[in-house]
């Protein structure tokens, strides 16, 4: 990585922070602590721009200074990096290797990443709805 890219994306991860700590909308009413926040847009930018290595190092970059800064407990920033680095990873590696037009690569990464969250998310949710933990055996 070049010293111009790697003062890019360390500009996009203080950019990325700057908008998750100021841009949140509620999702839900009911639930004030589940909230909206556009800062994966940044990121997914900068993996689209110059890989996926670039993108998730924005994610860790946005979600380390949030939780220096900003963050209460550390379980909402472990989810967050968790969940945007599986986004904006498969999102910007799945881009990079389909040939053809912008949308067309997009809609495929997203394909692929609705693919991971029903084979990881689906059974969880599952068993949560038959009243079971995710941790109790089948």
């Amino acid at each position: 990585m070049t010293t111009s890219r790697l003062v890019v994306t360390a500009m996009l991860g203080t950019m990325a922070f700057l908008v998750m700590a100021t841009v949140r909308f509620p999702l839900l009413p009911q639930a004030s602590f589940l909230k909206y926040d556009p800062s994966d847009a940044v990121a997914l930018l900068a993996g689209v721009l110059y890989g996926p290595v670039a993108g998730v190092a924005v994610v860790v970059v946005k979600d380390a200074l949030f939780l220096m800064f900003r963050a209460g407990t550390p379980f909402g920033v472990l989810a967050d990096l968790v969940a945007a680095t599986t986004f904006v990873g498969v999102t910007a590696w799945i881009y990079r290797r389909r040939p053809g037009s912008f949308t067309r690569r997009l809609l495929s990464a997203a394909a692929v990443n609705a693919g991971i969250a029903l084979v990881l998310v689906e059974p969880v949710a599952r068993r949560a709805s038959r009243g079971a933990s995710p941790d109790s055996p089948r």
